[in-house]
């Protein structure tokens, strides 16, 4: 697929990607709720992680109108994103137009009681493992029962960014799982 783009993957350099992309599902097409309520309450604690790092990294807030054509976003996922963190949502099939290493960090809405709140668990880890990428879930308390909106562990979200970006490998639903049983 990125050949057909007239992409390069091989030549594609970690050190040039700076953008940590960040899914919110805040934006008003949103479906099926999953919008993290409180995440401009995490992105200065994110900011100051990359500005900490010195590493010229940025966060960019998806907008899917900035990318005009399949083309446009498989070159620009490719050659820019270096990390991925949000709400599950659809945001994350972007994923097949990155390049490794990559690391992703998706936020999961599992109502109190502990049970999983949406369906498809797996879909973005398969994807992220399929692909060579970081891969890290972390739960997140659903503002109630009948709702899959939620607020995240800023605190949590950016240890996980802060350990991806170190090139520090999750262990499969670890060191974030929070004791969510997902039934089948």
């Amino acid at each position: 697929m990125m050949t057909a783009a007239g992409l390069d993957p091989t030549k594609l350099q970690l050190s040039n990607r700076k953008v940590v992309m960040v899914f919110s599902r805040m934006e008003a097409n949103a479906r099926n709720g999953r919008r993290w309520l409180n995440y401009q309450q995490c992105l200065p604690m994110l900011q100051q992680l990359l500005d900490d790092r010195r590493q010229n990294e940025y966060l960019e807030v998806f907008d899917p109108k900035k990318f005009p054509s399949l083309k446009f976003a498989m070159l620009y996922w490719s050659q820019n994103v270096r990390a991925v963190v949000g709400m599950h949502g659809g945001g994350f099939y972007n994923l097949y137009f990155a390049t490794a290493p990559l690391s992703v960090v998706e936020i999961w809405p599992v109502s109190a009681d502990g049970r999983q709140v949406h369906a498809t668990t797996n879909l973005f880890w398969e994807v992220s493992r399929l692909r060579g990428f970081d891969y890290w879930l972390l739960p997140a308390t659903t503002v109630s029962a009948s709702s899959s909106d939620a607020n995240a562990d800023c605190s949590m979200i950016t240890a996980a960014v802060r350990l991806a970006l170190g090139r520090g490998y999750a262990t499969v639903l670890e060191p974030f799982y929070q004791g969510t049983t997902w039934s089948a």
